[in-house]
């Protein structure tokens, strides 16, 4: 199982890229998506407040995985992307908007790689001050490649905005005068290490001098 719990913003997709070395019966893939959406409003219309959908690719490698493959030899494998199946949560086509856990079950499959997308369809209140986001936790079980290392996560946009959702804050870029004293103390410090050199060299110089004598 590897879960993992971030928070997505408004028209944002992530992606989980893993692998698995197939799917059956006793073993199936189960991918759960889970969030806390924030209370509504009496009346509404609307069931959930934000509304973030579980999206699935699916598509087989060309080739058997030995049992101990590692990803980056499960992501260097030929796929066949021409039968790649497309499976949403709760079996919902283009997303369940009336549920804030999703799940979806493969029973049938061999040697796959699994794109795992959650996509933020509707995100206009946070669980707290600040820009609107909902964190969410998602779950997978299954025959997967490289297990317990978790697979990588990759964005559209793909540069997300900093500073919301728990992100760090952009660092400011230098001014003129913060650029200026720092390559004055890059010049200072050079010159130090240069003298400290000078004076250990003459030292050594004038030693064989004398014993040349």
């Amino acid at each position: 199982n590897l879960p993992v719990s971030v928070a997505i913003a408004q028209n944002e997709t992530f992606f989980y890229n893993a692998s698995i070395f197939g799917a059956n019966s006793k073993n199936p893939l189960i991918v759960t998506l889970a969030y806390t959406d924030p209370a509504g409003s009496l009346g509404s219309a609307d069931v959930l407040v934000n509304n973030l959908n579980l999206r699935i690719l699916v598509t087989p490698l060309a080739g058997a995985l030995s049992p101990n493959a590692t990803v980056k030899q499960a992501m260097l494998a030929p796929r066949l992307y021409n039968q790649t199946v497309q499976y949403w949560g709760n079996g919902v086509l283009n997303g369940d908007p009336f549920n804030n856990v999703e799940q979806v079950r493969l029973t049938a499959a061999g040697p796959s790689e699994v794109i795992i997308s959650v996509v933020a369809a509707r995100i206009v209140q946070g669980l707290k001050l600040g820009p609107p986001c909902q964190p969410f936790s998602i779950v997978w079980t299954g025959q997967l490649v490289g297990f317990p290392e978790a697979p990588p996560l990759s964005s559209i946009p793909i540069d997300l905005v900093p500073g919301i959702c728990g992100r760090p804050q952009p660092s400011a870029p230098q001014t003129g005068t913060e650029l200026s004293v720092s390559i004055l103390g890059l010049i200072v410090a050079c010159s130090v290490v240069g003298l400290g050199l000078l004076v250990v060299g003459c030292y050594f110089l004038r030693r064989g001098q004398k014993k040349n004598c």
